[in-house]
């Protein structure tokens, strides 16, 4: 099974799709490239929103998708809903963020800010698994090698504490590329996604980088991508 594990394509609710058009037009495009499952990752801001108010504006959003799916008649690939949430201070502590899983599995879509990290934050994120049950996946964790913390996350995804996703668009960029691959083959990330926004400059693209991971790195890898994208989404859905 081909998983895209983060995407923007619940329409009208974040800097994604603006519409349902745009959004059945990106799963079109996601199924041509041989997706079978799409995590559709929504921003979620702590204090912009309530957490029940835009959980609600969630679900009329994905049951307008839904309903626009149906109409089409189209075989497009599946959609499961988690969030990107953007770490905040204390979210170790916070009990709603259970609320933001994908699935109802205990599987953490998180997005650190571009600062650098105090050891306060890498403490905070290293006891949201204690604290809360939670398994945070790092959203694109090629974004944060310059952080000081930056080994400190990796031996965290070495102890098993946290997992991490690579964005298709850093293995077709030549300044991300060689780093990007090494993550994916020493295991500091073990899922792909596209993180498209829409159909031109944030395109769904994770074809293109699956080809190049299978020239650069081998079949094999491609495999194990896919295998343990398939092995997690199990225990989501």
């Amino acid at each position: 099974m081909r998983v895209d594990f983060h995407s923007h394509v619940v329409p009208g609710v974040d800097d994604g799709s603006k519409n349902t058009e745009m959004s059945l037009e990106m799963l079109r495009r996601m199924r041509r490239q041989g997706t079978d499952l799409v995590v559709a990752t929504p921003h979620y801001y702590v204090g912009r929103t309530a957490p029940e108010e835009y959980l609600e504006k969630i679900s009329d959003a994905c049951y307008l998708l839904r309903e626009a799916i149906q109409q089409s008649g189209e075989e497009v690939p599946k959609p499961a809903l988690g969030y990107e949430v953007y770490y905040f201070k204390g979210i170790s502590q916070a009990n709603f963020i259970n609320l933001f899983t994908i699935g109802n599995s205990p599987y953490l879509l998180l997005e650190l800010p571009t600062r650098p990290l105090t050891n306060a934050d890498v403490e905070d994120i290293f006891r949201i698994r204690a604290n809360q049950g939670l398994i945070p996946i790092l959203a694109h964790v090629e974004r944060y090698l310059a952080f000081e913390s930056f080994d400190f996350l990796q031996d965290m995804i070495r102890q098993g504490e946290l997992l991490a996703q690579v964005n298709a668009d850093s293995l077709l960029k030549w300044s991300t590329r060689k780093k990007a691959l090494a993550f994916l083959k020493n295991g500091t990330a073990q899922f792909l996604g596209s993180d498209a926004h829409n159909l031109d400059q944030r395109a769904p693209r994770l074809e293109e980088a699956m080809a190049v991971i299978e020239k650069k790195a081998g079949k094999e890898l491609v495999q194990r991508i896919d295998r343990d994208s398939e092995a997690l989404i199990e225990k989501c859905l």
